[in-house]
């Protein structure tokens, strides 16, 4: 893989120094992780920290350095909300976490709980 862009964005501290202590510590896990190609079993990151700490503005700056093709970035964010943030933000395709895992809501109202809503697999669907 081709990963000048990383070397170029070192050499370009303008970007990195405008991330806090954590973002950079962040950024620098996301681009090793990047930089050590494709794992079977250890292919998936989770970003988590509260609203406005700037996952997304950190997440724009590691896409546009990495110089991997749009197809091989998933994004996913828990909600909708942010799902659709984070691609406005970066022009991925985004999805939801439940989403990205093959889960969606059983809405069955016989026993469904809104303090405790299942989620069922996607392939599992019931007549």
């Amino acid at each position: 893989m081709n990963f000048e862009k990383f070397d170029d964005a070192k050499k370009d501290d303008s970007v990195l120094n405008s991330f806090t202590r954590d973002q950079k510590i962040a950024y620098e896990n996301l681009v090793a992780f990047i930089e050590k190609g494709y794992v079977e079993g250890d292919y998936k990151r989770a970003l988590i920290g509260s609203a406005g700490t700037g996952k997304t503005y950190m997440i724009r700056e590691v896409i546009k350095r990495c110089g991997l093709a749009k197809s091989v970035i998933g994004l996913a964010a828990p909600t909708h909300k942010a799902a659709r943030v984070l691609r406005l933000s970066t022009g991925y395709a985004t999805s939801t976490v439940a989403s990205d895992l093959g889960l969606r809501l059983n809405t069955d109202v016989t026993d469904f709980d809104v303090n405790n809503p299942p989620f069922d697999p996607l392939a599992r669907k019931e007549d």
